[in-house]
């Protein structure tokens, strides 16, 4: 190496047969027993490989594409074009003339290659809710997976809608997220402020709820119905198993400890502390006055009628 004292090396990928390192004052590529060092303008602070391309970007100079054959960088995108804002992540999209440029502040821009232009598409962050992207990844539906400081990882779906990463990653323990890598089976590692945590997409396992002590499940009409300890949540069943989120609502006149809740006829009928209940259109009705119902049970060839377990007996 012609300058021999190093500074830290924030970024290697490999093209090829060529393993190039990033540093902010150069890029270092090796390939077999040659090295070649290419100087930054002011500070190379980002660099990605999209399709066996490499880009680089040098503060306020703008985005550049590595020659492989030449080793020389061209400017593909200058820095004014992104309003010489510090790129967060360089990511592929569907069209190979096209790249999408997301910035730390949250701007997405997408850039043509051939021509050169860039366009300012969305931000990810509300004016009143300002953070910060860290990194970004495609996976293979071409949705960007987007790590950030205090929204855990947002995605932007292939067809440009935005999903705020609490709802969508509640497993993870903190918000501040530094990297992600997707596994060839579709898993993602996350690299949180605290440890390292894997999303493992493929186990037939997933939790839903953790807000209570269960007691009781009734899935009914495309509703699952969870009876706890602090009264029935209730999620679209149907919906979630898409997006594997079960956004979970309290019925909220009931409170306290729920023992059952049940489906007969169409009804269902809720064996609380306080007493049974009917809920129906949303709306919670008690059945008599009587307090403490544990469950009940249909009784065989007598229409409309119920043993019902209560505190004092049947």
């Amino acid at each position: 190496l012609e300058n021999k004292n190093l500074e830290n090396l924030w970024q290697i990928h490999q093209i090829n047969k060529q393993i190039i390192y990033r540093s902010f004052t150069e890029l270092i590529i090796i390939s077999g027993n040659k090295i070649n060092q290419i100087p930054s303008k002011k500070s190379f602070t980002y660099a990605q490989k999209i399709a066996n391309n490499y880009y680089v970007q040098d503060a306020d100079f703008g985005i550049y594409k590595l020659d492989n054959s030449t080793m020389g960088l061209s400017l593909v995108f200058d820095a004014k074009s992104i309003l010489n804002e510090e790129v967060a992540c360089i990511l592929p999209t569907t069209d190979p003339q096209f790249l999408s440029i997301i910035s730390k502040s949250g701007n997405v821009y997408s850039g043509n290659l051939a021509s050169k232009i860039i366009t300012r598409k969305m931000s990810l962050f509300d004016e009143d809710k300002k953070d910060q992207v860290t990194f970004g990844i495609a996976d293979p539906q071409h949705n960007y997976l987007i790590a950030t400081s205090r929204s855990k990882v947002i995605k932007i779906t292939n067809s440009g809608q935005i999903l705020h990463g609490n709802e969508l990653f509640p497993e993870l323990s903190t918000t501040n997220i530094h990297f992600l890598y997707q596994t060839n089976n579709l898993n993602l590692w996350v690299l949180q402020n605290n440890g390292l945590s894997l999303l493992d997409f493929n186990s037939p396992f997933l939790q839903l709820f953790d807000q209570s002590s269960v007691y009781d499940i009734l899935v009914f009409n495309k509703v699952i119905y969870i009876a706890t300890n602090n009264g029935v949540y209730y999620a679209n069943f149907n919906t979630a198993l898409g997006n594997r989120i079960f956004a979970f609502k309290r019925i909220g006149d009931l409170q306290g400890q729920t023992w059952a809740v049940q489906e007969f006829d169409n009804d269902i009928l809720i064996s609380h502390d306080t007493g049974l209940y009917q809920f129906k259109d949303g709306a919670l009705q008690k059945i008599g006055s009587q307090s403490g119902f544990w469950k009940i049970t249909k009784i065989n060839n007598k229409s409309n009628q119920f043993l019902a377990s209560n505190y004092n007996g049947l």
